[in-house]
């Protein structure tokens, strides 16, 4: 649960309670017992974490928290080939014998996201997070996100269990109900495998 945290860029404020449903959403949280739900769990990882100095409050803004830069690099290294943060100063066409390996993958926004800086992530099959992060944009500011990626991209990731988009600016709202729909019939599609497995 800890590697997740190298998602984040260095100095990156994160939410307690949206940090524990990323680790939820991957399957990292397991109910030990039916006594205890899964959020508390998540927090219970998340107070372990923090009481030993990992996560700190953020000095702006209290209820947020983020990580010392050491321990960012602590959190990348643990990460190892698995997981990758693509930012401005990182291009994903110098990773192709990685790409195969990414199960996680962050990116920060910018202005706006091409998709050639997207396009050789179709080669990321195993592909299980997509997070659109914000770093120094104001709540005000959109983040236009190409509908290449939404068409060419995401449909090809079959793995995926954590889609964030927040914050982006989607402009096709015929290519926003294909995905609605698309994702309401797999889970459909989960929903009646996992009542037939309990059959």
């Amino acid at each position: 649960m800890f590697a997740y945290c190298s998602l984040f860029t260095k100095d990156y404020l994160f939410d307690k309670d949206e940090l524990v449903l990323l680790w939820m959403a991957e399957g990292f949280l397991h109910e030990s017992n039916g006594s205890q739900s899964m959020e508390s769990l998540g927090r219970e990882c998340f107070q372990e974490l923090e009481s030993r100095l990992f996560f700190q409050h953020s000095t702006n803004d209290r209820s947020r928290y983020t990580m010392h830069d050491l321990i960012n690099d602590l959190a990348t290294s643990v990460a190892g080939e698995f997981f990758f943060m693509l930012d401005d100063k990182i291009d994903v066409y110098d990773q192709k014998e990685a790409l195969e390996k990414f199960h996680h993958l962050s990116f920060v926004r910018q202005g706006y996201g091409v998709y050639r800086k997207f396009k050789p992530l179709q080669r990321a099959r195993r592909l299980r997070t997509f997070l659109a992060l914000s770093v120094n944009l104001d709540a005000w500011q959109r983040f236009s996100l190409s509908n290449m990626v939404l068409v060419e991209l995401l449909p090809q990731l079959q793995f995926l269990r954590v889609l964030s988009l927040a914050s982006c600016l989607i402009t096709e709202n015929k290519l926003v109900a294909s995905i609605i729909y698309k994702a309401y019939w797999f889970l459909v599609v989960l929903g009646y495998l996992a009542c037939q497995t309990v059959v």
